[in-house]
């Protein structure tokens, strides 16, 4: 449970958001930001900005990309990196500038429902953890039947058993997999990944480019997800990567 007065400090936070967004043709990237239509699209990726935006802290949020690809108003144009699938690259290093005016930086896709209970319990669990150490929600997906799975520990399945600790009565451990589409980092963490990372690297690390992004920036962090319950801390990817009638989970 939260106390009154970590509860305060919390709304009294300051988190810049950078919100990274797509839609066109001008990209080698095959995905949901080049393929489909506009309006179908337009309605992820507004109720994406819109669960953002009315998250209960001091935010200040950021929509990344390139004016003449988009749906919605760009903030940070980031069309001088020219290639699309390097926003995710160019809108974490363009963070660096703003470090001192922020407690928090969440850098997230376009495609990303998040509650005000995820960015709770990774502040919790900045606090009482080390700097290397990140609270990494589950992506999840749904099912046509309305059932979640974690994608990203199907796309690259298994656990460093080297690893497990509980938070929240939760068993966590740390996944193959480093991706889910978000990173929320205190200052001095950012500080700390800054020192030891090349923030203008735009290479592939895992996956595909935008992935490698958030993977480039974790290198330096021990990454606990939620394993006992995949639940217990998650986020909800709306335009889903695995189509569920490719999919024979069990249990």
């Amino acid at each position: 449970m939260i106390s009154t007065f970590f509860a305060g400090w919390r709304r009294r936070a300051r988190i810049l958001c950078h919100f990274n967004h797509f839609f066109g043709e001008a990209s080698a990237f095959v995905g949901r930001s080049t393929v489909g239509t506009p309006e179908n699209r337009s309605a992820v990726v507004r109720a994406a900005l819109a669960r953002i935006r009315a998250l209960p802290f001091d935010m200040v949020v950021r929509v990344c990309g390139f004016p003449g690809s988009s749906l919605l108003p760009i903030d940070l144009d980031l069309s001088y990196i020219r290639e699309p699938q390097h926003i995710v690259y160019a809108s974490i290093e363009e963070m660096l500038p703003a470090l001192s005016d922020y407690d928090f930086l969440l850098n997230i896709e376009d495609d990303i429902l998040i509650n005000k209970e995820v960015i709770d319990a990774c502040i919790a669990f900045q606090s009482v953890s080390a700097v290397n150490e990140v609270y990494l929600p589950n992506r999840m997906e749904r099912h046509t039947d309305g059932s979640l799975y974690c994608v990203d520990l199907l796309a690259l399945p298994g656990w460093n058993n080297a690893f497990r600790r509980t938070f929240q009565d939760t068993t966590l451990g740390v996944a193959h997999n480093p991706h889910s589409a978000f990173s929320f980092l205190s200052r001095k963490q950012m500080d700390y990944a800054a020192r030891r990372l090349d923030l203008s690297r735009r290479e592939t690390v895992v996956g595909g480019l935008m992935a490698s992004a958030f993977a480039n920036l974790h290198a330096p962090f021990l990454l606990w997800r939620a394993r006992s319950n995949v639940l217990a801390h998650h986020i909800l990817h709306l335009d889903n990567w695995l189509h569920s009638q490719d999919l024979k989970l069990a249990g």
